[in-house]
């Protein structure tokens, strides 16, 4: 853990401004600023591999709960302001949370390291966003949440929808079982959820939580009712939503996962000990 810490240290001293060499566009600026704020904002708290992207597309087709896409990843936001022509983070907020608003719904979608990458703490970043509702989504099975992210950093391929049969099938072929990597992702997603979930101690603030494993088995339609449910809105005015993403074909990942736990026990109960109370708090979580 200390390493990540060194990490944290470091990330957040090294990256450059993502607003500095954006170009003012003010009749495009202008415009997006006369759209209406949302009265409704709401936060998703995440980790890699956890079903974000389904969620993401889901409210997207929905038209009810705004396009919560990760604003706030470093990698993305030169681009996004870019785009806007938004040349500092208030502005940035501020034309994004407009753009985005679907029936006075905002949405975004944030891992604790792309908080603090962009704002070096999490009160910062709430006090730049002004959240009104979160959302918590993580797996339950943290093993299979690294394994997947290594099959993803050795393939290259993080969608099935986003390649043929084949490629999965070459690329399930490629995958190799690597313990150092599986070990050093699951204290990389530990330490974010360990921050994430001091910042809603800090804050007092009770976020619905969300399982990548629960998610999974609800439909689509179910998944809009759910996130609804938790602003306080109504689904009934939701589109049709198709059904984009499934999951990567092969037995690699669900064999190298109880490989991984057979051979780590000892770093396993710790893991698993330290995430304990997190996991029961999923009982919460609404099936429908």
């Amino acid at each position: 853990m200390r390493n990540l810490r060194l990490l944290k240290r470091g990330l957040v001293k090294s990256l450059q401004d993502p607003f500095q060499e954006v170009e003012e566009k003010p009749p495009y600026l202008q415009r997006i600023m006369k759209k209406p704020e949302p009265e409704i904002r709401y936060a998703m708290f995440f980790t890699p591999r956890s079903g974000s992207s389904r969620l993401t597309d889901i409210c997207d087709q929905s038209g009810v709960l705004s396009k919560p896409g990760e604003i706030f990843n470093w990698n993305f936001m030169p681009g996004i302001a870019a785009h806007y022509g938004a040349r500092d983070m208030a502005t940035y907020i501020d034309v994004i949370a407009r753009d985005r608003n679907t029936n006075g719904v905002f949405g975004c979608q944030q891992t604790y390291m792309h908080i603090l990458a962009g704002f070096r703490s999490a009160g910062k970043w709430r006090a730049a966003v002004k959240p009104t509702h979160y959302f918590w989504l993580y797996r339950e099975d943290i093993v299979a949440q690294a394994v997947s992210i290594s099959r993803m950093r050795q393939t290259r391929i993080g969608h099935a929808n986003s390649v043929s049969q084949g490629q999965q099938e070459t690329a399930e072929r490629e995958f190799t079982y690597r313990q150092d990597s599986i070990l050093g992702i699951i204290e990389f997603i530990q330490f974010m959820e360990a921050g994430s979930e001091a910042f809603f101690r800090r804050t007092s603030t009770r976020p619905m939580r969300l399982s990548y494993e629960r998610v999974s088995e609800l439909s689509a339609d179910e998944v809009v009712a759910v996130l609804a449910g938790g602003l306080g809105i109504e689904p009934s005015g939701a589109a049709a939503i198709t059904e984009r993403h499934s999951k990567m074909t092969g037995s690699k990942a669900s064999e190298f996962t109880a490989r991984f736990r057979r051979e780590n026990p000892r770093f396993m109960k710790k893991i698993d000990r330290a995430r304990r109370t997190m996991i029961a708090r999923l009982d919460d979580m609404p099936v429908s």
